[in-house]
């Protein structure tokens, strides 16, 4: 079949070096691809189908095509939420997001991970919610308002030099009077 021709070919040929992969799937990491979403539409309840869709994403991921990976993980995640591939998808998402320094997207990804019960365990969860709240962090270091400083401290909790960003915000805003109620609220 195409699925294992593009198998075969993308494996390493015997006494030839690794090299470090460019950006981008070659041509026989596309065939793998295209030949697993093939199967897939073809037969969408594929005995094998978690499996594939996690080849595909994985192979995305390796290349560097990683929001084509995050839609492949999904595809897994969607087959099978309780299966290891499920798990180690949620994480390599977690990943592609900080890869492309989506910062926004990996804190929705993070709190999305965190507050699902049917993939991963409990660690898995707490590891996403700090996750979460590191990434959003880094959107707000980026592009912010009071509103959005606020949200955070809401979300997360209170962490001083949030709250003093916060502070600082409502005072560009010229909200000075909730300036100072938080500072009031947050003090020793």
């Amino acid at each position: 079949s195409a699925l294992q021709l593009a198998e075969r070919m993308l494996q390493k040929k015997p006494g030839e070096e690794a090299v470090d992969p460019s950006p981008g799937a070659s041509v026989w990491e596309e065939h793998l691809v295209e030949a697993i979403d093939r199967t897939l539409t073809l037969d969408p309840d594929h005995p094998d189908g978690t499996g594939l869709a996690y080849k595909a994403a994985f192979t995305l991921y390796e290349t560097g095509e990683h929001e084509r990976a995050i839609d492949w993980f999904q595809d897994v995640l969607d087959r099978d939420p309780s299966s290891q591939e499920a798990r180690l998808a949620s994480h390599l998402i977690l990943d592609s997001y900080a890869k492309q320094e989506d910062w926004t997207g990996l804190e929705e990804w993070a709190l999305s991970f965190h507050e699902d019960e049917e993939v991963g365990d409990a660690a898995d969860r707490e590891m996403a919610f700090k996750i979460a709240s590191q990434a959003g962090r880094a959107a707000l270091n980026e592009d912010s308002s009071a509103d959005d400083w606020l949200t955070w401290i809401d979300r997360y909790g209170e962490e001083p030099e949030v709250v003093e960003q916060a502070v600082e915000a409502l005072r560009a805003e010229g909200r000075a009077a909730e300036a100072d109620a938080l500072e009031g609220a947050t003090a020793p």
